[in-house]
């Protein structure tokens, strides 16, 4: 029989809705994943998460690597229960929703990576602001939380930049157009750098 993962109560609630979202295998991937991934912050890798969960060489590897590969899954789908949950536990029922959208870059080399090729990087060390990797247009909703000093970004959709596909304020424009969709009867606050400043994005 196949290990099972040991889930908080309060966790396994927060996490069931995001049941729909998954196969019956795939949720109990997501939910060893999940909770990997806040036992294990140091090493958020896939086999980190394994290891948080307590799954290091009880489950092989590459099990959790499918579910990231080939698992049928909808990611907005998923990041829109995320936002729903942001907006009902953290905001006020009056409350404008802060957002933040920017890029960042993920470091990846390979011929089989997708997408992969050479991009602005604001983090990349020297004069010359470029890496070589997966560009990721994301969409944060911005917190403040009791515990914390300064309000922090809790990211909740994300887009893949594509060489010669659509620009990156076009698709920051998509991912607010799903929040502004979903929310109607809420205030709506953007902020970004100046790439998002264009007048066909406003």
């Amino acid at each position: 029989m196949p290990a099972k993962v040991s889930v908080p109560d309060s966790l396994a609630t927060l996490l069931q809705r995001f049941r729909s979202c998954f196969s019956a295998p795939g949720y109990e991937v997501f939910t060893a994943m999940f909770t990997g991934f806040v036992l294990r912050p140091v090493e958020r890798t896939v086999c980190g998460m394994l290891t948080g969960a307590g799954l290091a060489g009880v489950w092989h590897h590459s099990r959790a690597h499918r579910f990231f590969a080939n698992t049928r899954w909808d990611v907005r789908e998923v990041g829109l229960i995320l936002a729903a949950l942001v907006v009902d536990l953290l905001l006020g029922p009056d409350d404008p929703i802060l957002l933040a959208v920017d890029e960042t870059l993920t470091r990846r080399r390979g011929r089989k990576v997708f997408a992969a090729s050479w991009w602005h990087d604001g983090s990349a060390a020297g004069a010359t602001k470029i890496g070589y990797g997966n560009s990721w247009v994301i969409l944060a909703i911005v917190v403040t939380l009791p515990f914390c000093r300064r309000p922090i970004a809790l990211p909740i959709l994300f887009a893949l930049c594509v060489k010669g596909g659509r620009s990156k304020p076009d698709l920051g424009r998509d991912l607010l157009d799903t929040i502004a969709e979903t929310f109607p009867d809420r205030t709506i606050h953007l902020v970004g750098d100046a790439a998002y400043g264009a007048g066909h994005f406003a």
